[in-house]
C-alpha cells in the first residue's frame, strides 16, 4: 500500500486502533509510523478544572507507592514461605539466608513508608488518604502495624545486605526516606 493511502487511512483511525498501532511502533522503535500515527490524529479541545493534573499525578504516584509496597509484602511472605521450606529440609544455612532476605524486605517496605509520608507531608494531603480504598488495605494495614517491628536498622541492613550479597557496604549505600522523598517528588513533578 503506498504512503499517501496509509496516511488516509491513519485519518479515519478509531482511538482505539490509533494506540494500538502508536504503541506497536513505539515497541519496534519506528519514529517515523508514531509521529504519522500523531500527526493524523484528530484534536480536540477539551476544558479540565485547574487542579486535574495535580490530582491525576498524586493519585498515579499513590497507585505506584501501594504496588511497591505490595511487592515487599509478597516479598517478605515468600522469604518467610522459604525459611519454612529450608527448616522442614533440615538446611539451617538456607533458612538463615532467607530469613535476611525477608528482613532485607521489611526494611525496604518501612523505609518506602516513611519516604511516602514524608512526601504527602510535604503536599499537605494524609499518606493514607491518597491510597485510600485501593487494593490490599487490609493486607498493607497488617504490614503497616508489623514490619517496622520487623524491619532492621540501617547499620544492621548494611551488615545483612554486605552478607548476602558478599560486598561491603555502609549505612550511606542504603536506601534512605530522604531519597526515597526525592524520588516521589521528581516523578510527582515528571506527571505534571
Amino acid at each position: 500500500m503506498s504512503q499517501p493511502t496509509l496516511n488516509k487511512l491513519f485519518d479515519v483511525l478509531t482511538p482505539e486502533e490509533r494506540s494500538s498501532l502508536s504503541l506497536a511502533a513505539l515497541v519496534r522503535g519506528d519514529e517515523v509510523e508514531l509521529e504519522r500515527l500523531t500527526t493524523a490524529a484528530p484534536r480536540r479541545v477539551v476544558s479540565v478544572l485547574h487542579h486535574k493534573d495535580v490530582m491525576s499525578s498524586l493519585c498515579t504516584c499513590g497507585v505506584l507507592h501501594r504496588a511497591e509496597q505490595l511487592e515487599m509484602i509478597a516479598g517478605y511472605f515468600f522469604a518467610v514461605d522459604r525459611v519454612r521450606h529450608a527448616i522442614e529440609d533440615a538446611d539451617c544455612e538456607t533458612a538463615n539466608w532467607w530469613l535476611d532476605v525477608s528482613s532485607l524486605f521489611a526494611f525496604r517496605y518501612t523505609v518506602n513508608r516513611e519516604g511516602w509520608r514524608l512526601f504527602c507531608e510535604e503536599l499537605g494531603v494524609g499518606a493514607e488518604d491518597v491510597v485510600d480504598g485501593a487494593p490490599g488495605d487490609w493486607i498493607v494495614d497488617l504490614a503497616d502495624s508489623n514490619m517496622p517491628n520487623i524491619a532492621p536498622s540501617v547499620d544492621e541492613m548494611a551488615k545483612l545486605i554486605g552478607a548476602l550479597f558478599e560486598q561491603e557496604h555502609t549505612p550511606e549505600d542504603i536506601v534512605s526516606a530522604d531519597q526515597l522523598l526525592a524520588a516521589w517528588q521528581a516523578l510527582y513533578r515528571g506527571l505534571l
